[in-house]
């Protein structure tokens, strides 16, 4: 465990540490954030409402958490043994909220239709099982998802998931939030902020590639945040 921090330690803008379920540190130092003592705290409370929400819904137990701001990207790896791995990976880059600000003129027929191509092309890519478009609140806009996933819960949970992440990452200076990936055994759920407008939620089969989760579908928002503006 020490060899691994000490290698995280040596990336450029990255740090890692265990920290035990009462939020103190066990190894390690997150020496690349300001508030590394507040972080230990609070991703008890974060671990503990994931584990909660998924639980509500039946679904299997967090593996991981992925958190990108404007303050930079952090990972959550809970464990059985009552520690956490936090890994901070540098800072995230500027100017992705410039980048979606511009609207798309039309009717809503055309936004709408808009929206579903979107879907439909985010659809064919590998590890995606499907994906929705909702309100900040969880109440969906458009889905396109398998039978066996219903788009008025799925939304609710993940807007619910939203909330615990941000009530996480502003008081540590991460926020704006942009995006949050939670990962389990059975799925990969992908959640796009795109401002006051809403979100973009993929569900990911487990294992899918970093370039689809992160840059693809991040790239795709921009397009469904354009049509919701």
């Amino acid at each position: 465990l020490e060899e691994y921090l000490r290698q995280v330690a040596e990336l450029e803008e990255c740090s890692a540490m265990l920290a035990d379920s009462d939020g103190l540190a066990f190894l390690g130092e997150l020496d690349t954030m300001e508030e590394s003592d507040l972080v230990c705290a609070l991703h008890v409370e974060l671990l503990g409402s994931v584990r909660r929400i998924l639980d509500e819904v039946g679904a299997a137990d967090p593996e991981a958490l992925f958190l990108e701001g404007a303050g930079g990207f952090f990972q959550l790896h809970p464990s059985v043994e009552g520690l956490s791995l936090l890994v901070n990976l540098g800072r995230g880059e500027t100017g992705f909220e410039d980048e979606v600000t511009a609207s798309l003129p039309g009717e809503m027929a055309l936004r709408e239709a808009m929206l579903k191509k979107s879907l439909e092309d985010m659809s064919r890519l590998d590890g995606v099982r499907g994906s929705l478009v909702s309100q900040r609140e969880g109440l969906p806009i458009e889905a396109l998802l398998p039978e066996e996933l219903q788009a008025e819960p799925l939304a609710a949970l993940l807007a619910q998931l939203v909330v615990e992440c941000e009530a996480f990452a502003d008081p540590i200076g991460m926020g704006p939030l942009r995006q949050v990936l939670l990962q389990t055994g059975e799925a990969w759920y992908s959640v796009v902020l795109l401002g006051a407008e809403g979100f973009l939620a993929t569900v990911l089969e487990p294992g899918t590639s970093r370039e689809i989760w992160r840059h693809r579908l991040q790239r795709e928002s921009r397009t469904v945040a354009s049509v919701l503006r």
